[in-house]
């Protein structure tokens, strides 16, 4: 493909959300895989965003008009809306880059900076943009990042193992050679199963696919993980995606997460820590230096959360 055609597919996908920009939310999500964040929507003083905006990286972009095709006489095509100073931006900001940025999340990333999900290069011929997650794909992800204290105390309580702890270790002894696998093993699941599938984003509509509201008015959808478990069942042993079930309502002004040890966490709600955006691309060249075509790309926001994901009930 032409490299100019394709970076011009990438930035008008990022424009086109299909759906109502109008109805009530703040975030969209876009043709693309991105986010777009909407501001005075309809108004005179309608203001739009992209991803980079909205990680405070450029100024919103102004609407200078509406096109209103909505009405049948005008072929039921929805609206347009004209950007005269310039398009929306797409962060190039990586997830790992963003844990970096915020001492809030600083257990988190070290735990993430020595794991295997962390690549340069993907499937050892695509160059990725910077350091980025290795299970993501050309799609939308969140990451929930728990609190800096609460995995202290997992440490603490033994719950969770450092790399600190499996560096310690002697593997060419058995014993310790057994307790590094097992230690790796667990810092990996632990890192997993905070990686799901599916964007879910603070004051965004996303109860789609949902259909059963509660009487508090709160939608619940299970969503897959990064962390691949094996489970055992009445006929023998399954290789399984571990689900995490997130609860909002329809404003998204909430979001709630339940694991599969029956902790229910929330996205706390702290200005500059939650609807975090990430993009990450890799190229369809070995070198980044060399790179001219995009291979797939992948999105990603990123929320603080008020305690650790569990795969499992505590004994």
């Amino acid at each position: 493909m032409n490299p100019i055609l394709n970076r011009l597919y990438t930035i008008l996908d990022d424009h086109v959300v299909i759906g109502n920009v109008e109805d009530g939310h703040e975030y969209y999500r876009t043709k693309g895989g991105s986010i777009l964040r909407v501001k005075n929507a309809g108004q005179s003083s309608m203001l739009v965003e992209g991803t980079r905006q909205i990680n405070g990286e450029t100024p919103s972009v102004p609407v200078s008009y509406i096109y209103d095709q909505t009405p049948e006489t005008q072929g039921g095509n929805g609206k347009s809306y004209i950007l005269e100073q310039g398009p929306v931006l797409g962060t190039r900001q990586t997830v790992f880059n963003i844990l970096g940025q915020h001492p809030e999340f600083k257990r988190f990333h070290d735990l993430l900076e020595a794991s295997e999900l962390i690549e340069t290069k993907h499937d050892k011929k695509f160059a990725c943009s910077d350091s980025c997650i290795s299970t993501f794909n050309n799609f939308h992800y969140t990451v929930y990042v728990p609190t800096n204290e609460s995995i202290d105390q997992l440490i603490a309580d033994g719950d969770l193992h450092t790399w600190d702890d499996v560096a310690a270790l002697d593997t060419t002894i058995a014993e310790q050679n057994t307790l590094y696998h097992q230690y790796v093993n667990e810092i990996d699941a632990f890192l997993r199963y905070h990686i799901q599938d599916n964007a879910i984003v603070i004051n965004a509509d996303n109860t789609t696919g949902m259909d059963k509201m509660d009487s508090e008015g709160n939608f619940t959808t299970p969503y897959e993980t990064a962390y691949l478990a094996t489970e055992k069942t009445s006929t023998g042993e399954i290789r399984a995606f571990k689900k995490l079930n997130v609860k909002t309502n329809e404003k998204g002004s909430d979001i709630w997460i339940i694991d599969a040890g029956g902790n229910t966490r929330k996205v706390v709600k702290t200005p500059g820590l939650y609807n975090l955006m990430a993009r990450e691309f890799t190229y369809a060249q070995s070198e980044k230096s060399q790179a001219s075509i995009i291979h797939n790309s992948s999105s990603a926001v990123v929320h603080l959360i008020d305690g650790p994901l569990m795969t499992k009930k505590k004994n």
